[in-house]
């Protein structure tokens, strides 16, 4: 088995978790592919890999690719996410994250109204183009201190509260007046913790807890500290993390939610690239649950047709012969004998050519 990872990173974890279960690992920066889409109505879409050591893009042959598995964000995430509709989409390749899942799980407003759409719990949360009516907004969340937030943003940057009615109207003003959209969002005491729980498929394969030690912000990418809660979470908080996670439809996501005072989950956001601390926290590699769920749906995918052997009165079977073969076949034209052999191997093929 055979798995690509759209990732700028390394990917050293996830290789290190493959190697065990004996599984083929190419990491691929997502800049470096060239994405065609063909003229035909179906089966002739390709992906080329580039980069600036590689002096001719070469076609990647994904009758050797299982699946993917995307590891994007920051930079370049937008053309991250076009990659990888066009393995999911035009290709018919599975991957562990679809991309419109891995948009709403980057937009903290869309995954709210997602979230929402679900029946989630989730703090109080109004959204503003033109925050004018200050005192209104805060109203809506239940007052000061509230937080606030830009649709965009990972590792608790772009989050800030608002503790007294001048800093509010301060900062929102500010906001308004560079025309930049806000979040405003309910404060829940929490002590500034914060839980991270993985979901992989339709289990919760680990969690923990966060505790902020600079500010309210529990990220451990801001000094916070972590410990392993696997064991603490209920039944009911577990379900509802893999209920976040089927509402922004990933297959692999961090899910984070607070508990307020009375003990009950509040859920803040989800995110399809969640950091890997979360595995020197827990001492658990969540790749291993990944690897073996990639297995499960590439299980239950039906095998290719193997396709006849070329031989010396075989026609070559060049990307142009069998594109005029297959245009030819489309608009009714009769076919040769070899050419109808070339026609039927591709019908059975191309999603895996």
């Amino acid at each position: 088995m055979k798995i690509l990872v759209i990732s700028n990173g390394s990917a050293t974890l996830l290789k290190e978790a493959a190697k065990q279960k004996d599984i083929e690992v190419e990491v691929v920066r997502p800049a470096d592919l060239y994405l065609y889409i063909s003229q035909f109505e179906q089966g002739y879409d390709r992906v080329y890999k580039g980069g600036e050591y590689i002096d001719k893009p070469f076609r990647i042959n994904l009758k050797d690719i299982d699946a993917i598995i995307p590891r994007i964000s920051g930079q370049g995430f937008d053309f991250g996410c076009c990659v990888v509709r066009h393995f999911e989409k035009c290709l018919g390749v599975y991957s562990t994250g679809s991309a419109i899942g891995l948009k709403m799980a980057s937009d903290k407003l869309w995954c709210s109204q997602e979230f929402s759409e679900a029946g989630l719990p989730q703090p109080k949360t109004v959204f503003a183009n033109t925050p004018r009516h200050v005192d209104f907004l805060i109203k809506q969340v239940g007052g000061l201190p509230t937080v606030g937030k830009l649709p965009r943003g990972s590792q608790g940057k772009q989050v800030f509260i608002m503790e007294s009615p001048q800093s509010a109207n301060t900062t929102l003003q500010t906001f308004f007046s560079i025309g930049q959209d806000v979040i405003i969002q309910e404060f829940i005491e929490t002590g500034a913790k914060d839980i991270r729980a993985i979901v992989v498929g339709n289990k919760v394969v680990s969690a923990m807890e966060r505790s902020g030690k600079k500010d309210f912000r529990a990220n451990l990418s801001q000094g916070g500290a972590g410990r392993n809660v696997l064991d603490e979470l209920t039944d009911k908080e577990k379900e509802l993390c893999i209920k976040a996670a089927q509402a922004v439809k990933l297959d692999f996501v961090g899910v984070d939610f607070v508990r307020d005072s009375k003990g009950n989950a509040l859920f803040i956001e989800a995110n399809g690239n969640p950091g890997e601390k979360i595995i020197t926290v827990t001492g658990h590699n969540h790749y291993e649950n990944l690897l073996d769920l990639v297995i499960s749906k590439v299980g239950k995918t039906p095998p290719v047709t193997p396709a006849p052997a070329v031989t010396a009165d075989t026609p070559a079977q060049s990307d142009s012969m069998v594109e005029s073969i297959v245009s030819k076949a489309k608009k009714g034209v009769p076919l040769t004998l070899s050419e109808s052999a070339i026609f039927a191997i591709h019908q059975r093929t191309f999603n895996h050519s």
